[in-house]
């Protein structure tokens, strides 16, 4: 059992690859920098727990289009079983949910009704994460394809707002509502770029057939609008995040340089859509809204030391 999720884990979310992704999203905030070095680690070592269930839930959900689209995969070959690893999300949610509990807990204990105006907004917005993800898997063969990737990066989108209060951290929510959407629309726009086809592409085996993806839907150029308008959504949040000194102005100028690198890879794919120039798209578009979130992380931890001991 343990051998399938290390199998799983090197073939699909390889550590080098979603270590650092799960620690810059939770780090990415920087109300979860402060407190008790533990509760920063647990912090991080549940979000790493929530994206590999998630990712291992989503496999499974998609299986039966999985074997016909990527047959040489694990999960897909009957390599890797596809009940153990129903078993290990059983096991890695909970142990996700504990870890959070952990990380946002107050390092001084506070009074009851200060502990109330603390918790209450975590708890609601943890339930209401899990209860979305939940009707998502049970109801995703039923909901538009367009919406899919919406709903599954959801933890995106909320992993910002955690930690804080109802009362005194109010001032933060639009800042964290910003950066939860720079990471939100980055990680939908990413999912659309990666997978523009040309259309007389596909990835099906002769005589196979699959079901509808994004370019049956709306053609190769209308998917490549999409994807460059959700990167532009994104790109906006990181103009507001700017504008508010929400984020280390390094965070600024990186996401400058990462909209230039974009629109030339976007230029190529446009002249001549397909998949070998789509899936250029894969790691950059990650480092779009990932590294400029690691720098700032970097800044804020490195400017205090450089500040004490570099003569000005």
């Amino acid at each position: 059992m343990l051998r399938d999720l290390w199998r799983y884990i090197r073939e699909r979310f390889a550590l080098p690859a979603s270590l650092p992704l799960s620690a810059i999203l939770w780090l990415a905030a920087p109300w979860h920098r402060a407190g008790a070095f533990s509760h920063i680690m647990a912090g991080c070592v549940g979000v790493f727990f929530a994206l590999l269930a998630l990712r291992i839930a989503d496999d499974i959900n998609s299986l039966e289009q999985d074997r016909l689209r990527k047959p040489e995969r694990g999960l897909c070959s009957g390599a890797i079983s596809a009940a153990h690893l129903r078993t290990w999300v059983v096991c890695l949610l909970p142990c996700a949910l504990v870890l959070q509990a952990f990380a946002l807990w107050p390092d001084n204990a506070a009074p009851a009704s200060g502990l109330l105006q603390h918790s209450a907004p975590n708890a609601l917005l943890i339930t209401g994460t899990v209860l979305a993800y939940c009707a998502y898997f049970h109801y995703k063969k039923r909901l538009p394809l367009l919406l899919r990737p919406c709903c599954s990066n959801l933890l995106f989108l909320t992993l910002p707002l955690l930690g804080l209060s109802a009362t005194s951290d109010a001032t933060h929510w639009p800042d964290a509502l910003w950066l939860g959407l720079f990471c939100w629309c980055s990680a939908i726009g990413h999912e659309f770029a990666h997978n523009v086809r040309a259309a007389n592409e596909s990835e099906a085996p002769d005589g196979q057939p699959l079901a509808p993806d994004y370019v049956d839907l709306l053609g190769s150029r209308g998917v490549f609008w999409l994807a460059l308008g959700l990167y532009l959504l994104a790109s906006i949040a990181a103009l507001a995040l700017v504008s508010r000194h929400s984020l280390h102005p390094v965070f600024g100028w990186s996401v400058a340089l990462a909209v230039i690198g974009l629109a030339f890879l976007f230029a190529r794919l446009w002249q001549q859509p397909g998949l070998a120039r789509a899936r250029a798209l894969y790691v950059p578009g990650f480092l779009f809204f990932l590294l400029p979130l690691l720098l700032d992380l970097l800044a804020a931890y490195l400017t205090p030391y450089l500040l004490r001991y570099l003569p000005l």
